[in-house]
């Protein structure tokens, strides 16, 4: 039997799994288990915190951790300049929309509906950039071969098309009906900074962000669109993390409201090491 513990239970555990009858036990110490981790063992459990509450949780299938990575290497379109999002976050995006269809407006070269073929109903994707639209296809075509070792039929994907997430209230596709359809995407980031930014440098990139989501929340409620989760830029320099200071200024004026998560906070912060730039989830749901 395999455990993945808290630290500070560790000794409690072993304990209570040896007089339960265990004689083989190996525990992990404030760590997941990957692949490695099941040779030999049958079963994994895994304890941890929500807030003040105790899960205890079985885990019985693993995923190919390398799954993904596996895919991104080997799409016909893989440029991080436009599609900068990886695809494990942006699975994880779509897995926070409740929502059965999902519509990405900022489709990149189509890692949100690449990621999560066995996640949903439908994706819709769109982008401002042509070049964008036929990446899209192109690497959606590849993914439904790659998927197809795991699943049986992917997730559909509505025609991509041309449009500005800012003029969604426009849209009229056959068969669709917004109300029941969620917006996943990672949006519009900014300058992907390879150095360390000014705060100037910070602040001008939010102003023109600010602008763009705005019209876009408001364009959406239009359609009433009732989940929204999407990213913001935050910055790191050096020490010192500068966040978006008008996330509550974007549901002004609309009926969509901010979700709290497990960190009692209306935000998820993902960033990666030494990188000048993170991503700011956010959700967002109209009442």
């Amino acid at each position: 039997m395999g455990i993945s513990v808290p630290f500070k239970l560790s000794h409690n555990v072993i304990n209570i799994a040896k007089k339960a009858g265990f004689k083989k036990i190996n525990v992990l110490k404030d760590k997941q288990p990957n692949i490695g981790n099941w040779k030999g063992l049958k079963e994994w459990y895994i304890i941890f915190f929500i807030n003040k509450d105790l899960v205890l949780g079985k885990i019985d299938t693993y995923f190919d951790q390398e799954f993904y990575s596996k895919l991104d290497m080997r799409l016909p379109v893989s440029d991080m300049r436009r599609g900068q999002i990886n695809l494990k976050l942006a699975r994880s995006l779509v897995n926070l929309n409740s929502q059965k269809s999902i519509y990405d407006p900022f489709v990149g070269v189509g890692r949100i509906p690449l990621a999560s073929m066995n996640l949903k109903k439908q994706f819709i994707a769109s982008d401002i950039n042509e070049q964008a639209i036929k990446d899209t296809k192109n690497n959606y075509e590849y993914g439904k071969t790659f998927w197809s070792k795991t699943l049986k039929r992917p997730v559909d994907l509505v025609e991509p098309f041309l449009s500005d997430s800012r003029n969604i209230s426009e849209l009229n596709l056959t068969g669709v009906n917004f109300a029941h359809v969620g917006i996943s995407t990672e949006g519009y980031l900014g300058t992907n900074f390879n150095t360390k930014p000014s705060e100037k440098n910070c602040q001008d990139q939010w102003q023109i962000i600010e602008k763009l989501w705005k019209d876009t929340i408001q364009s959406s409620q239009t359609i009433k669109i009732p989940e929204i989760v999407l990213c913001l830029p935050f910055y790191q320099l050096g020490n010192k993390q500068l966040l978006p200071n008008f996330v509550d200024r974007l549901i002004q004026s609309t009926s969509y409201s901010l979700t709290s998560f497990h960190n009692q906070k209306p935000y998820i912060l993902y960033s990666r090491e030494k990188s000048n730039v993170g991503h700011m989830i956010l959700k967002l749901v109209l009442s």
